[in-house]
């Protein structure tokens, strides 16, 4: 279990730089995000995740697994908005521009460890139900 507590440290940790880096290029890209509002944005999105991982190693796996898959919704929000979308955040369609790549690299980046993160919440959550579901065996 306490790899799976690192695997999600790293991840977290991780996704608060990219989601930072993806936010401040949002910002000068001139999209609904102003350039003051990137820090408290980037807070708000990474204050679940970060609580998720201090309660996996406060001995909560489930209920830090389950406030880990909350990544499951920017992961939706984002893959639609940057990948199927007919918007000007579609990075399949973005005017060629100076930030261009770097805001494709982020969204991808994001994408993946969005999914990390909901792997690693799936397996804390089913590795501690196993434990629980053991546990139970040698008491009865």
């Amino acid at each position: 279990m306490r790899k799976l507590y690192w695997y999600a440290t790293l991840v977290v940790l991780a996704h608060s730089v990219v989601t930072f880096w993806h936010l401040e290029l949002l910002g000068r890209l001139g999209s609904a995000l102003r350039p003051e509002q990137v820090l408290l944005f980037a807070s708000l999105a990474n204050l679940i995740p970060v609580l998720a991982v201090i309660l996996l190693w406060a001995h909560f796996p489930k209920v830090g697994g389950c406030l880990l898959l909350f990544l499951a919704v920017p992961l939706t929000i984002g893959g639609y908005s940057h990948f199927l979308s007919a918007g000007s955040d579609n990075i399949l369609r973005m005017a060629p521009g100076e930030l261009t790549l770097a805001f494709r690299v982020s969204a991808v980046l994001l994408f993946v460890l969005e999914l990390l993160s909901c792997w690693v919440a799936v397996q804390i959550l089913r590795d501690s139900s196993l434990s629980v579901a053991s546990s139970y065996r040698h008491v009865r």
